[in-house]
């Protein structure tokens, strides 16, 4: 899990719920919310929420969501937008335990970052007693702090509180027993420091912790003169703790200050075989010459020193490697030189200064970060184990997610743009063909032929039937019988006596009139149906075709979802470039951090390195003085 606080988010939402009864998901778009949460899709969630409160579509889930807000703005260490949700939380007179929960969160958010100042005033802001399974953990903060203030009686006093069971309990002990030492008062550090060892010590961390106790009893002790008294903390620390080289190390001195240097010899060169980054290691290296001396070893001593130097130089050779990784321009991600320490490793800076924050199992190294190397992790372990170094690792985890999430959104802006741009092209082609089709036209046409009609049916209703009335086949004969009348015109024209044939064709063409008359009351009737079914599609059509009208009219205009695109767009540019530039300045610093690491290192180094040196030399002249030379 890459964020520290999922386990106090769920506590806290959980808090905060208990005082309210069961509900439904009224809003999907909040259930949406829900199954990204619980799916450990916390990102997501979180910029849905954003997104909700922007739209102010959280009305019906208020309070749930402002909880789950607090919360999660809270565990991506967002503490000033998190205050803000509680503070208000608190202000509309909300569940007292959800507010104090979020008040101890944030408290504790506060004390991570070393902003002790900030802790008090949220600790200040609890009202009545906390949940019980925050309680410990809430005592042991407040007495820590009182330590950090040099309040130490007081912290003292309140330390007989904390039970012997509780997981706060060892580092209580350990932090009040190291501020003692430092104010000079080494009967109660001692005294606060041997209380670790009545603890019920299980959990490895306690352990270690324990470990760092009598390290630091031990050289307390040392300086006291009570050598025996030291040497029996020293062994107490364990073989495999990350504190043995310092214990070998003042083990070794306890024994030299005692004058038994061959037993200190032992304990140093068990010392160095470790790794030579170990500034212990390179103080055991210069001690065992010295002990060689004392004991008028000259040889032996004369071989330790340069078997030191080239130890020395070895090591130098590293870190120049180190810094040419550094300085080459690469990602220091890509290069693996921005893993925290191993676990095995801590520093008893990390304890002495925030002992909680290292201490928990929830706040691992950044997994997507590779680890170094076995001598480049103990080169680089004093900048690995600082509190600023591990802020802007994770800072810096989280900014290359953004990028990714920013690129990823890029690529949909793209997409959005294309389908936009397709849906345009389709629109205009599609009313393109409508136009082309020019329906207004065709109407205009069937009305025509409808009105035509309309007029012959007028003219049948009022007693004006023509043969246009009728069937083909008498419409047939009467055209037949007009062309005869044609004819017989122009044969009477031309002197013709055609009477005769006049008589039988007024005959026959009062035979078509009879028999057109039988049929004009059904083609009345046939007529009227038909122009009633045109109408109404008329009516359908012309309604059709205001709809289409009217949909063309008023389309969405895609230009103003074209334009948000773009604004988007831009604001994602802007983005991208405040987040390479809070890259590359945290890239610079953490850069920064290791290149100072390693020039302290490469100082120290050549100091114990001339040290080496300059007994060499003066062991060679002393041999030759003595061999007459």
């Amino acid at each position: 899990m890459r964020w520290p606080l999922a386990l106090a988010l769920l506590a806290f939402t959980a808090g905060s719920a208990a005082d309210q009864p069961l509900t439904r998901v009224e809003d999907p778009r909040f259930g949406a919310v829900l199954y990204h949460y619980f799916s450990g899709e916390h990102f997501q969630a979180l910029s849905e929420l954003m997104v909700l409160e922007q739209r102010s579509d959280l009305e019906a889930h208020l309070d749930r969501a402002s909880n789950m807000l607090g919360g999660l703005s809270l565990a991506y260490g967002m503490e000033q937008t998190a205050a803000g949700i509680f503070g208000q939380e608190a202000a509309q007179s909300r569940s007292l335990r959800a507010r104090n929960t979020a008040w101890f969160y944030l408290g504790r958010q506060a004390y991570r970052r070393a902003d002790r100042a900030r802790a008090r005033d949220y600790f200040s802001r609890i009202e009545g007693e906390l949940d019980a399974d925050l309680l410990p953990e809430y005592q042991a903060l407040n007495l820590l702090l009182m330590v950090h203030d040099q309040r130490l009686a007081e912290a003292s006093a309140g330390s007989a509180a904390v039970s012997a069971d509780s997981p706060w309990a060892p580092y209580v002990q350990f932090n009040l027993g190291v501020a003692y030492l430092r104010a000079g008062d080494t009967a109660a550090g001692l005294a606060a420091l041997a209380q670790l060892d009545a603890l019920p010590l299980v959990a490895a961390d306690h352990l270690a912790l324990r470990d760092r106790a009598r390290t630091a009893a031990g050289y307390a002790l040392m300086e006291q003169g009570a050598h025996e008294q030291a040497l029996a903390q020293f062994r107490g620390v364990r073989q495999h703790s990350a504190m043995v080289h310092r214990a070998l190390l003042g083990y070794g001195w306890a024994f030299a200050e005692q004058g038994e240097f061959a037993r200190a010899i032992g304990a140093w060169q068990v010392l160095t075989a470790y790794p030579v980054a170990h500034r212990d290691v390179q103080e055991a290296l210069l001690a065992i010459p010295y002990a060689h001396e004392e004991l008028g070893q000259s040889g032996a001593a004369l071989k330790a020193l340069e078997s030191a130097d080239a130890r020395y130089q070895q090591a130098l050779d590293q870190l120049a490697q180190l810094r040419a990784a550094i300085d080459s321009g690469q990602p220091l991600v890509a290069q693996g030189l921005l893993a925290s320490a191993s676990p095995q490793l801590p520093s008893l800076k990390r304890f002495l200064e925030d002992p909680l924050a290292s201490s928990e199992p929830d706040r691992p190294a950044p997994s997507a970060l590779p680890l170094l190397r076995a001598g480049e992790s103990l080169s680089l372990l004093g900048v690995a184990s600082d509190d600023r170094y591990l802020a802007g690792l994770q800072a810096l985890e989280d900014l290359q997610a953004l990028r990714e999430r920013l690129a990823d959104w890029r690529g949909r802006i793209a997409l959005y743009q294309a389908m936009l741009v397709a849906r345009a092209e389709r629109r205009v082609a599609h009313f393109d063909g409508i136009r082309a089709e020019d329906f207004p036209a065709q109407l205009a046409a069937i009305k025509t032929r409808r009105d035509a009609l309309a007029s012959l049916l007028a003219d049948a209703e009022a007693g004006r039937e023509t043969m246009a009335m009728v069937d083909d086949v008498l419409a047939a004969h009467w055209a037949r019988a007009e062309r005869a009348q044609g004819n017989l015109q122009r044969l009477q024209a031309a002197g013709h006596n055609v009477e005769e044939q006049a008589d039988r064709l007024r005959l026959y063409r009062g035979l078509l009139r009879w028999r057109a008359s039988d049929q004009l009351p059904a083609w009345r009737w046939a007529l009227r149906r038909q122009l009633t079914s045109l109408d109404e599609a008329l009516a359908r059509a012309d309604t059709g075709w205001l709809r289409v009208e009217t949909a063309m009219d008023t389309v969405p205009d895609i230009a103003p979802y074209q334009q948000r695109l773009g604004g988007l767009l831009v604001r994602l540019e802007a983005n991208e470039a405040a987040i390479d530039q809070r890259y590359a300045a945290l890239d610079g610093a953490l850069r920064g951090m290791l290149k100072t690491e390693l020039a302290a290192q490469r100082q120290r180094l050549r100091q114990y390195q001339a040290q080496a040196r300059l007994g060499v030399a003066r062991l060679y002249d002393s041999l030759h003085s003595e061999a007459g030379l």
